[in-house]
């Protein structure tokens, strides 16, 4: 048996509704194969953390009225909560046990039935390819395959039982792995509109330029012949990755991604066009005093990502300015100093970041 094949069987394996036969063939292919024995890890240790919540809740008296309540008057949606966001500003804790414990048992569900070494595509227009082959109506993306979609033609990928990927003309996709904890497809060039519904870092898109990490999200996502593209977050978040840096992109948000330097610095849609040309000339060519000079001018109380995402990046001089910018836009939160800040104190840069996160989550309402 290869890795996909084994795979496809970890579940029974750990279920114990394996034939002998074919429980032997596994537990020889794990002796000799790292891979597949850490994806049993993260298996059983998924499973580990589903059997441990809890298995009946009895709140102390009725909580749907107020749960409807909140959830009318804010126009959020439950599921988006469990995806990065944090529900227990939402409803209260009885009612946030209960609903992450249904959620959690669906999710579960779900991923698990995504585990297989192909997903199902589906032609939308022209003549798309898998491999060599014109895909007439459906078929199967297996994991090395390529999906290429010439100036006419559109198809769309089912990720598993999670969600799905819609591959624009002009595209070249392929799957590179279909694991229970690591969903993943590489976009070498062309667009593509994803749908994500699952808990956080399960599906990844990898570019020349960054790995896109769903955060529960839907996004649009664009490279072009060189390498060089865009990201545009339509609802939750999406993570882009390089090298140790991460940037962070919520809804109504983009972010431009380069070959040579990776994620540039994530800018709200309706900000400035003087901020996002600053923004461009400041991440990828160098722009130095002018362009900083010009960002901390334009930018609003809706940029104080922008601005938190541009504390690693500078100097202790314009790391102070930034600082003094970002105070006067919105107060820090409590425990937070402008010594700190120009240390790069771990804690204190996550408890702005986070502060500021909860602000623009609040904004968000579930799309119709």
């Amino acid at each position: 048996m290869n890795c996909n094949e084994i795979e496809t069987r970890l579940n029974d394996y750990l279920d114990g509704t394996l034939p002998d036969a074919e429980k032997k063939l596994v537990e020889i292919h794990l002796e000799g194969c790292l891979n597949c024995r850490e994806e049993l890890l993260r298996l059983r240790n998924l499973m580990a953390e589903t059997a441990a919540l809890p298995k009946e809740i009895r709140p102390e008296r009725d909580l749907w009225p107020e749960i409807a309540g909140r959830m009318a008057s804010q126009k959020q949606a439950a599921f988006p909560s469990f995806f990065g966001l944090r529900p227990s500003r939402l409803i209260g804790g009885f009612a946030v046990a209960a609903i992450v414990l249904l959620i959690a048992l669906g999710i579960f569900w779900k991923v698990r039935q995504s585990s297989k070494p192909f997903w199902e595509v589906g032609r939308l227009a022209g003549n798309p390819k898998v491999g060599s082959e014109g895909l007439i109506d459906t078929g199967k993306l297996r994991v090395g395959e390529w999906l290429e979609t010439d100036d006419s033609s559109r198809a769309v990928i089912s990720v598993g039982t999670i969600g799905h990927v819609q591959v624009e003309p002009n595209s070249r996709i392929r799957l590179v792995s279909s694991r229970l904890t690591d969903h993943r497809l590489s976009l070498a060039e062309g667009s593509i509109q994803a749908q994500i519904s699952a808990p956080p870092r399960l599906f990844f898109v990898e570019t020349p330029s960054a790995l896109a990490v769903d955060l529960g999200c839907s996004y649009n996502l664009a490279v072009d012949e060189s390498g060089a593209g865009q990201l545009q977050v339509t609802f939750g978040w999406v993570a882009l990755v390089r090298e140790g840096r991460e940037v962070t992109v919520p809804a109504g948000a983009v972010c431009l991604i380069r070959p040579a330097v990776g994620p540039g610095t994530p800018f709200f849609q309706d900000a400035s066009p003087k901020l996002r040309q600053a923004l461009q000339k400041l991440d990828f060519e160098k722009g130095g005093a002018d362009a900083f000079a010009a960002i901390l001018a334009e930018a609003r109380p809706a940029d104080l990502l922008t601005l938190w995402h541009l504390l690693p990046q500078t100097d202790e001089a314009a790391r102070g300015r930034l600082y003094n910018r970002m105070a006067k836009l919105a107060a820090p939160p409590e425990g937070i100093t402008k010594e700190g800040i120009l240390r790069l104190e771990p804690a204190m840069l996550q408890l702005w970041k986070e502060e500021i996160e909860q602000r623009i989550e609040e904004r968000m309402v579930f799309p119709t």
